[in-house]
């Protein structure tokens, strides 16, 4: 409650922030659903296994979908359809890879030994991906917490809309990129092919950016007409786009 109240959406009256908190407390079990996804994409990246990673996205992208239709169906369930969906997709994500990691020859076993080089090593690198996360999530906290503020209480999911728009370019070009090119950098390096990894990632950066052009482009003629289609429909109005 007090870092809803005092951080999050400090400017909610008691009611939007009791629901919050609320949200909050059952979605706090995604990050540790979707931790062991996270992992097991990175063991089948680093096995060159692309498919079932991509895959496990649109079955993402299908939890989520149910929720919204259980509301639907539901009207008395409300928000809390597309809140246990998204807990349902990052189960059902998770578990779509569990096959092909098998496949793979991975098996569990527990082993607690903070001595393990591998861990260590995979720590020392956790360092600046951790404050990349912790970047990028400031802007987010702190523009929530000022548009809780305004008058107007769609602001919130007008924004967010926003956001989902212009990030769909940025996940298709640049995190599938990214998430491809990892393990080629990754085995040039350790063979110490720095040239070519060099000439690798200039590559892969022009490619991204010739690609991220045109979307810009799209984006910035396309935009209303764009919003108009996607979004507006039923509740959300022309004051909405």
């Amino acid at each position: 409650p007090t870092l809803v109240s005092h951080i999050i959406v400090p400017g909610y009256p008691p009611s939007e922030q009791a629901l919050t908190v609320s949200l909050t407390r059952v979605i706090l079990f995604h990050p540790l659903i979707l931790g062991l996804g996270t992992i097991v994409t990175a063991i089948l990246n680093s096995k060159r296994q692309f498919l079932f990673s991509a895959l496990s996205i649109a079955v993402y992208n299908g939890g989520l979908i149910s929720g919204l239709l259980v509301t639907l169906a539901i009207p008395r369930v409300g928000i809390y359809g597309p809140t246990y969906g998204i807990l349902a997709a990052a189960f059902l994500q998770t578990t779509v890879m569990l096959p092909v990691l098998r496949k793979q020859g991975v098996h569990y076993y527990f082993n607690w030994k903070l001595t393990d080089p591998g861990l260590r090593d995979v720590m020392r690198l956790l360092i600046p991906n951790a404050l990349t996360v912790v970047v990028g999530s400031v802007g987010p906290l702190l523009d929530t917490a000022f548009i809780s503020y305004l008058p107007d209480r769609s602001s919130l999911a007008a924004i967010h809309n926003a956001q989902l728009l212009y990030a769909l370019p940025v996940a298709l070009i640049a995190q599938a990129v990214g998430q491809s090119l990892l393990p080629h950098l990754a085995s040039q390096a350790a063979n110490k092919s720095y040239v070519r990894m060099r000439l690798t990632t200039l590559k892969v950066m022009g490619a991204s950016i010739l690609l991220s052009l045109p979307a810009a482009l799209l984006l910035w003629l396309l935009g209303k007409p764009i919003i108009h289609l996607i979004f507006q429909h039923g509740a959300f109005k022309a004051h909405s786009s």
